[in-house]
């Protein structure tokens, strides 16, 4: 009782806090026992409308001929079928491109920086580098009636929320008790499910130090090791810089212990992480997932289980360190 009520008296301490892009659309929120927000977030549609209109097509293959079709969610396909990209704003939107060539899920982090529609203005976590494109979103927002779009998704979006619901909070409280964390360390997670990606896309983003933005993509099922995957990769990431010079290889590095870490959290069966090892190009997985579970239970800290695991993650021939010719070797985090 007394765990409930302090809960809720955190939530509204959280809520009251927040910044006004999020009164516009608390109704698209939920949140689990623990304290997991729920989000279907209008930014994040607002974005992936955009690149839809713009020709974005990240989805799994279902047939090449006589016309490629590729397996998309029923939102998406509704959304792209409503989209008209007025000439002009494409030209622009294709200049800024041209110049800022970055991954979906760079834009992505970004717009969860920003303030809410319609402006899209920056705020004090806004990156410099992507800076002039929330003025592109906000105009394309606006052109594509975006907002309206997503007001029709509603129902589809909170029954995608609703499926994390009542299964979300055991792979995050795993994850926390893997990784050694105190009860009340941050980040919270806000789980952001976006109907308008490719299926079993994911990536994350830290909001300063108390949040930790998941944004997953749609799937048959709920993507609780996308959940997990993300929470642990992104308690490491700092911890394997520390210890890694080489960005591209840290990045690998905390990406293949995050993914051991979220594995451990879901007690995955040897078959399936062999699976999923064969299937994402990181054979050294049930290796690290084991380690992982070793770890948990012995008294190391976790800063010390980094600084030997990263060296020993990159050193390893034929697996996946930078010298590698298998799959991991050329994967980047948040492909999955």
């Amino acid at each position: 009782m007394k765990r409930s009520v302090a809960l809720l008296f955190a939530l509204a301490c959280v809520l009251a806090g927040r910044p006004a892009r999020a009164d516009a659309d608390w109704f698209a929120s939920l949140y689990s026992r623990e304290g997991v927000e729920l989000r279907a977030d209008e930014r994040t549609f607002a974005l992936y409308a955009l690149l839809n209109a713009m020709g974005y097509d990240e989805a799994p293959l279902v047939r090449q001929l006589p016309v490629p079709a590729r397996d998309m969610h029923p939102v998406r396909l509704k959304v792209r079928s409503a989209l008209r990209m007025d000439p002009v704003e494409e030209e622009r939107l294709n200049r800024f491109f041209d110049a800022h060539a970055k991954p979906a899920e760079a834009y992505g982090r970004y717009v969860l920086s920003l303030g809410g529609p319609t402006g899209f203005e920056r705020t004090g976590a806004s990156t410099e580098g992507m800076r002039g494109f929330e003025a592109l979103l906000a105009e394309g927002y606006s052109k594509l009636k975006a907002g309206a779009l997503f007001a029709a998704a509603q129902d589809e979006y909170r029954a995608a929320l609703k499926g994390y619901l009542g299964v979300v909070d055991a792979p995050v409280a795993a994850v926390r008790r893997l990784l050694k964390m105190r009860e009340d360390e941050p980040p919270r997670v806000v789980l952001v499910v976006n109907l308008l990606d490719g299926l079993g896309k994911s990536y994350s983003s830290r909001s300063g130090e108390e949040e930790l933005w998941v944004v997953v993509g749609p799937s048959k099922t709920p993507d609780l090791f996308a959940v997990a995957h993300e929470l642990a990769r992104s308690r490491m990431e700092p911890l394997v810089a520390a210890k890694v010079r080489d960005r591209d290889s840290a990045e690998l590095a905390a990406d293949l212990l995050g993914r051991a870490f979220a594995s451990a959290a879901l007690a995955l069966p040897d078959a399936e992480l062999e699976a999923r090892a064969r299937r994402d190009g990181f054979p050294a997985l049930k290796e690290w997932t084991h380690r992982a579970e070793g770890f948990a239970k012995g008294p190391s800290t976790l800063d010390a289980f980094v600084a030997q695991a990263a060296p020993a993650v990159l050193k390893e021939p034929g697996k996946d360190g930078p010298g590698s010719s298998g799959p991991a070797a050329s994967m980047k985090p948040g492909k999955r």
